[in-house]
């Protein structure tokens, strides 16, 4: 099993209290790679998810917790009143398994908003 990867883009204007989504935000999403960065179509009918963490405590600074839909979509809400940096880091899995020296996990992503 390879390693997973995607593609993440920056984000700007991000608005506290409103609700921001954006399609395809993460981009050329392949369940496997080669070490020189060709997909590994063997692997395509292994099921990705994406698992999104951040340093604060969710309650803190979202009333809608960020999360990145299968498909590469990013969807969150800051609290009205919020400000500062929050890093939101973001890995792609699948169900690939780690057997023979497999990885299951793509590299962290870090987004700063």
């Amino acid at each position: 099993n390879k390693r997973p990867s995607f593609v993440g883009a920056a984000i700007s204007g991000v608005v506290p209290g409103e609700r921001l989504e954006l399609d395809h935000w993460a981009r050329e999403i392949h369940a496997g790679i080669m070490e020189d960065g060709t997909p590994v179509t063997a692997e395509n009918d292994q099921k990705l998810s994406f698992h999104v963490t951040t340093d604060r405590p969710l309650f803190v600074v979202f009333s809608e917790a960020p999360t990145v839909t299968p498909d590469g979509n990013l969807s969150f809400t800051l609290l009205p009143g919020v400000s500062g940096v929050v890093p939101i880091r973001v890995v792609l899995t699948d169900d690939g398994g780690k057997a023979h020296w497999g990885v299951d996990t793509s590299y962290e992503y870090v987004l700063t908003i």
